[in-house]
């Protein structure tokens, strides 16, 4: 078997899963209970997609994981953090994932969250010909369960 063959179609995308090196270990109670006994904490890897449409030349972004910076995040998240959190690691911005990949952020045309959460949304900034899209009713539950956080 060679692999899948599609026919010619301008509604292809290809999809590529990115590893956006963003790593948390969290406390379990906070997810699942009752908590089994060994395994009181979960770890996490965090991943956001890129999506290619050929045809077009558009490339999208579906999240950019944690932020590098998390520590520059709001004080209700930093608290959160040290409620649930027991480790945080980032190595590198998905920016510095994809370069190193080669491919540079000004060829993003779009990101788009699936929910407007901190390990979801990384740092817009870092994509200046982005626009961002997200759905509407995911981003207001978000914005109730996380005040103060910052609108772009």
């Amino acid at each position: 078997m060679t692999g899948i063959s599609a026919p010619p179609s301008d509604s292809i995308v290809r999809v590529r899963l990115i590893n956006t090196t963003g790593l948390m270990t969290v406390r379990a109670q906070g997810f699942i209970e009752p908590v089994q006994r060994g395994h009181e904490l979960l770890s996490f890897p965090t991943y956001a997609f890129l999506i290619d449409h050929e045809p077009s030349g558009k490339r999208v972004m579906f999240d950019l994981g944690i932020r590098k910076d998390y520590w520059n995040l709001p004080a209700v998240l930093q608290l959160r953090f040290s409620q649930v959190i027991v480790a945080l690691k980032v190595d590198e911005d998905v920016t510095e994932v994809l370069e190193s990949g080669g491919i540079g952020v000004d060829s993003i045309d779009s990101v788009i969250w699936s929910h407007y959460h901190w390990d979801h949304i990384g740092n817009l900034e870092l994509f200046p010909r982005a626009r961002r899209s997200t759905s509407g009713l995911a981003s207001r539950i978000s914005l109730v369960s996380y005040p103060g956080f910052p609108t772009y």
